[in-house]
């Protein structure tokens, strides 16, 4: 009876030394992955609530921006004295009226489908596409301020949406109500750029504040299902509000559980001001939070395999080390407590248990080192995540200008070795030949043409850095003039007619740089005629104010300008080309013709010298490429432009 209870007792004591050691292993390590876990879990949250408040905040204000914009063109368009004088009753005011419709949809042509005038009795009076609704009966309300009008589908998905704006008689009576309808690709075109940033982009969505959708991103798909209505002041059907907060910048967040699914919804919007509609983004928590429960799966899993191991060892030795084991699982235990300093004593002996204590200690050295690299790693990707919004900005504009200067130093450094020939053979040419030889005129020019190039290869290294023009106060007509022959050498299989003022055109540009825009327009030109005969004609005059058509959304004030113009006879282009004129690098010319550099070159040089680039084309109409440069001199200034220099010294600006 005494050797079993002794049994007994041992049994008893192994099998709490291993049940303790265990017990204190688990809940230590389980205290550190769900510490670990948790801090993820709270550092991914507010990430993901920052990301999705910026992302909110960001469409709002672009929103704003563009329906201001469109409200503003429409307030501008009514105000126009043709649109009124027809709303009166002026049937000869009808083709200036159409043409300012029409004004109003090219704004943009992309999105913006038709403008129309509907009288107050709701009669169309004016479309500028017969593609028009059906309108319903009664009188059209009074409009003290311009409006939005959007209807939802019955599918739910976005409609078009209209901007109005009253047109009124000098007396204040609304005559009629001019609306501009624009596609939703409008709204979902900011919606995708903004989604396409966001690391924790969800669903984009603009509503009324009624519920009904205006936009949306990603687009549903045709089979699938379409955006609920929800209004501002209410919740998704079937689901239990979790949270409700208000973030900076009025942001609503809320977390909601879907009752059909389970799964937690992270929901930012925020009302826009201008009109009755708000943004909101939501997320998939689960999305959100599984790098954290990824990272904890792998904890416990090593934890397993560090019980296990503990087990086995405990189960072999703990007969005969009882109490050492009992003494080392008051140190786990208190390790497990938070006393990271806790270590197992170790004496002079070498067997199973004392490398045990080794291993504990070790691994509690582990653990504290691994905290600490947790916690700088930490710091690290706060840091890390703060610089990554700004870097990715300039990576997209880093990679378009390594590109471009890549190329333009290339190219300057061909074309430099090639004006070295061309100047060093001019001037061999010049030496040998007698004073009087009729040759010399020519290789005079060819000189000029190369100390030209020779400042061109300047303004192609201007692409990529900061451009080093020397402007000066130049008449252009007499530039035109001058270099009418070499204009004429591009075309030579055609003809080319320069018409210039007989009053000075005064403009303050570098004259290298106008003249290598007006070669690039007439090469243009020349090309652009496809199989015919080219028939150039280069035209400078002075206007009263900047002409139609402005690239890369200048803008010029009222005033007087110098319009050189460069009109081909050639095939068009259609508006989808137009709008990508200024791209580096997009060139409708064959491979092998052109580069894509041209014409961006030239719109920056005219923006340099405060001026712009117009175009006006139409398939089959030919195009008129027009550099609109503001006039430099006095209103009385109307000598002869056949007198005097080309240039002259840079007055006041």
């Amino acid at each position: 009876m005494t050797s079993v209870a002794a049994r007994l007792t041992r049994r008893s004591v192994r099998r709490s030394v291993i049940l303790g050691t265990l017990l204190s292993v688990a809940v230590a390590v389980l205290l550190l992955a769900w510490r670990d876990y948790r801090f993820a879990t709270r550092l991914l949250t507010a990430q993901a609530s920052a990301s999705m408040s910026a992302s909110v905040s960001s469409a709002a204000a672009r929103l704003e921006a563009l329906v201001g914009a469109r409200l503003d063109a429409v307030r501008t368009a009514a105000q126009n004295p043709l649109l009124i004088e027809f709303a009166e009753g002026s049937q000869p005011s009808k083709a200036g009226a159409l043409y300012a419709l029409n004004a109003l949809v090219r704004v943009d042509p992309i999105h913006n489908t038709l403008a129309g005038l509907v009288a107050s009795d709701r009669r169309l009076l004016l479309a500028t596409s017969e593609e028009v609704g059906e309108t319903t009966t009664g009188p059209v309300r009074d409009l003290p301020f311009p409006s939005v009008v959007s209807f939802g589908t019955s599918d739910g998905s976005a409609a078009n949406t209209t901007f109005l704006a009253s047109v009124r008689s000098r007396t204040g009576q609304q005559l009629a109500v001019l609306g501009l309808r624009t596609r939703p690709t409008a709204f979902t075109q900011i919606l995708s750029e903004i989604g396409t940033v966001a690391p924790s982009a969800g669903l984009l969505r603009v509503r009324k504040v009624t519920g009904d959708v205006v936009g949306a991103w990603p687009l549903p798909r045709r089979d699938g299902v379409q955006p609920a209505r929800q209004s501002w002041d209410s919740l998704p059907a079937n689901v239990e509000l979790l949270s409700e907060a208000t973030l900076a910048g009025g942001v609503r967040e809320r977390r909601y559980r879907l009752r059909t699914h389970g799964n937690v919804i992270r929901e930012t919007a925020l009302r826009l001001t201008t009109v009755p509609w708000y943004v909101a983004m939501t997320t998939d928590e689960d999305v959100v939070l599984e790098p954290a429960r990824r990272e904890a799966r792998s904890t416990l899993l090593f934890a397993g395999a560090v019980l296990l191991s503990v087990a086995m060892l405990s189960a072999v030795v703990g007969g005969r080390f009882a109490k050492r084991i009992e003494d080392m699982a008051v140190v786990v235990r208190r390790i497990a407590r938070g006393d990271h300093g806790a270590r197992v004593p170790l004496d002079g002996t070498d067997d199973e248990i004392t490398q045990l204590g080794r291993d504990v200690n070790r691994m509690t050295d582990e653990l504290a080192g691994t905290l600490s690299s947790l916690e700088e790693r930490t710091q690290q990707l706060e840091s890390e995540l703060d610089e990554r919004a700004i870097l990715e900005a300039r990576l997209v504009e880093s990679r378009r200008m390594e590109a471009i200067g890549m190329v333009a130093g290339t190219v300057a450094h061909d074309f430099n070795n090639v004006l070295t020939i061309m100047l060093s053979a001019a001037e061999t040419a010049r030496e040998a030949l007698p004073e009087h030889h009729q040759a010399l005129a020519d290789i005079e020019e060819i000189a000029m043409a190369a100390e030209r190039g020779v400042d061109l290869t300047r303004r192609l290294l201007s692409i990529a850095r900061q451009s080093d023009a020397r402007p000066s106060r130049m008449d252009a007509a007499v530039l035109v003039r001058e270099n009418g022959r070499l204009l004429r050498r591009l075309v030579p299989e055609g003809t080319l007619d320069v018409v210039t003022v007989d009053a000075r055109a005064w403009v303050y540009i570098d004259p290298t740089e106008l003249l290598q825009a007006l070669l690039n327009l007439v090469a243009n030109a020349r090309d652009a005629s496809g199989g015919n005969v080219p028939h150039v004609t280069v035209q400078v005059e002075r206007v009263s104010r900047s002409p139609e058509g402005l690239l890369s959304g200048a803008k010029l004030g009222d005033g007087e300008y110098v319009a050189i113009s460069v009109r081909d006879r050639g095939t068009g282009m259609s508006p989808d080309t137009v709008a990508r004129l200024c791209e580096p690098f997009f060139t409708t010319k064959p491979r092998g013709k052109g580069t894509g550099l041209g014409l961006a070159s030239v719109a920056k040089a005219m923006h340099e010298a405060e001026g712009a680039l117009a175009v006006a084309s139409a398939l089959g109409e030919g195009s008129t490429f027009t550099l609109v440069l503001p006039y430099a001199g006095s209103r009385n200034d109307h000598v002869s432009a056949n007198a005097g220099s080309s240039s002259a010294a840079p007055s006041g600006r």
